[in-house]
């Protein structure tokens, strides 16, 4: 992954120098196969409007405005185009160039003008799921700590042999597949519980109903100091990760996608939570396992979330 903290830099840098010029606009010194520029796009009340703006061949339409940025598409006199993200509410302005900045390096490793415009529409799009919030919208707690799982046992899938491209396709979780990761030969369930934690939650009749044998994998998670030996924060984990799959662009920018689809920025605020992985425990999902199953439920069930008591699982356990 690039260094979004330098590209945010440079952001911030280009924009004090047109801050005060209207309908000044300066390109960014950074190697991209787009040309960026950052432009005051006149005063939004009373304050200078901050706009990151894309010039190229091709146009990129239909981009939807979220409730703070506003986004156009216009032909120049040129022939080229003009795809602007222009920040309207002043408060936002941290999240603005973070946003900019992260937009830049999702798209940077694109070896084409129209593969680099599709990534940054597909990243601005996880963007706007955050900004419709109004806030940041960091992941909770929770969630946070169930993505932190699902990356330790991508990074152990690795470790072990898989090889990379195929262990981060095989990463199906994000996409709403009905296990966290299916491979040929096999599927895998990865939950997160505290250290102390008698049960796992099971979220609906999906996540274990499937025919083929498969595995449930349950780490054992805690928040801690990060002083503590083997803490590692969930920003750590997922650039773990990306140093894993430096040698594969492909497998990297899969991997990038997969994080957005997660609910996954790249946020300073995820440097300072940490994590401490205490233990796994994997059980064998087969014929015989316990688990609530579709097809055996009465047809006025619709769903089910249900717990597994870990202690009682012993005769499944790997």
């Amino acid at each position: 992954m690039n260094d979004m903290a330098t590209y945010e830099d440079e952001i911030r840098r280009q924009w004090k120098k047109i801050a005060a010029i209207e309908d000044g606009a300066i390109q960014l010194d950074i190697e991209h196969p787009l040309d960026w520029h950052v432009r005051c796009a006149g005063l939004v009340e009373q304050v200078p409007a901050k706009s990151l703006v894309i010039i190229s061949n091709t146009p990129l339409e239909d981009l939807r405005s979220s409730k703070c940025i506003t986004t156009a598409c216009k032909e120049r006199r040129d022939g080229r185009y003009a795809i602007s993200f222009t920040l309207t509410d002043a408060e936002q302005e941290d999240i603005f160039f973070t946003m900019a900045a992260d937009i830049i390096a999702f798209s940077q490793a694109a070896s084409a003008e129209k593969r680099a415009l599709a990534l940054v529409r597909k990243r601005y799009a996880a963007w706007q799921r955050l900004l419709d919030h109004g806030h940041m919208a960091l992941m909770s707690r929770e969630a946070q700590k169930g993505l932190f799982a699902e990356l330790a046992f991508l990074k152990e899938t690795i470790e072990h042999g898989r090889a990379p491209g195929e262990a981060v396709e095989g990463w199906v979780g994000p996409e709403a597949a009905d296990q966290d990761f299916i491979y040929a030969d096999g599927w895998h369930e990865v939950k997160a519980t505290g250290l102390a934690s008698v049960s796992v939650t099971i979220s609906s009749f999906e996540q274990l109903d499937c025919d083929e044998e498969g595995e449930l994998i349950v780490y054992r998670i805690d928040h801690c100091a990060p002083a503590r030996a083997g803490a590692i924060s969930l920003s750590g984990m997922v650039h773990a990760i990306y140093d894993m799959l430096m040698d594969n662009t492909e497998a990297r920018l899969s991997y990038e996608g997969k994080l957005a689809d997660a609910g996954y920025i790249d946020f300073r605020d995820y440097d300072a939570a940490y994590f401490y992985l205490a233990h796994v425990d994997r059980y064998r999902v087969d014929s015989t396992f316990p688990r609530l199953r579709r097809h055996s439920a009465p047809v006025q069930v619709l769903n089910a979330k249900y717990q597994l008591d870990l202690a009682t699982l012993d005769a499944w356990r790997k």
